[in-house]
């Protein structure tokens, strides 16, 4: 009897594991709306401000910068993660390579934290790009022309969400 009591115990004891596995499993896997507005999740981010200093100066070298200010509006009904920040430039239509740097922002852009629904965030950053090199920056004489604009985009998942285009005046 004492053999047929141990086993009892330990059954019990493993279907009450199985029972809170299976509870803890089903709880993680259960999608839950962080929404404060009933109905379903919505996207809705937008790039509100976006502003360039197009006085692009040496910082050493041929290497040359200049700083942008951009502003993010989630007035959707989610947080979002995983948010990108992206800026390209263009001179008569022409894309050219810059490096963009934002400050709180991961090397590729993504933003650090999340950015809470109903958020606004300023970010600031840089341009950054070589003068004269091989398929890099235009001569100099190109870089303060009326020529110039710049797009900033906020990237989701290999989506463009929003873009605002900026043309140097």
């Amino acid at each position: 009897m004492n053999k047929t009591y141990t086993y009892t115990i330990i059954l019990i004891i493993i279907a009450v594991l199985l029972l809170a596995m299976f509870t803890f499993l089903w709880q993680t896997e259960t999608p839950t709306n962080n929404s404060t507005q009933s109905g379903s999740n919505e996207i809705d981010i937008k790039i509100t401000d976006f502003s360039v200093d197009n006085n692009w100066g040496p910082v050493v070298g041929l290497v040359c910068d200049c700083r942008f200010n951009l502003t993010l509006h989630n007035d959707g009904n989610v947080n979002l993660t995983g948010l990108e920040l992206r800026v390209k430039t263009y001179v008569n239509n022409t894309e050219f390579r810059v490096g963009n740097y934002f400050d709180g922002t991961f090397e590729n852009g993504t933003i650090q934290d999340a950015l809470v629904a109903g958020e606004v965030r300023e970010f600031q950053g840089t341009l950054l790009s070589t003068v004269g090199v091989e398929g890099d920056f235009p001569p100099f004489t190109d870089m303060t022309s009326n020529g110039i604009s710049t797009v900033a985009m906020v990237v989701l998942n290999g989506t463009v969400l929003d873009q605002r285009e900026y043309h140097r005046r």
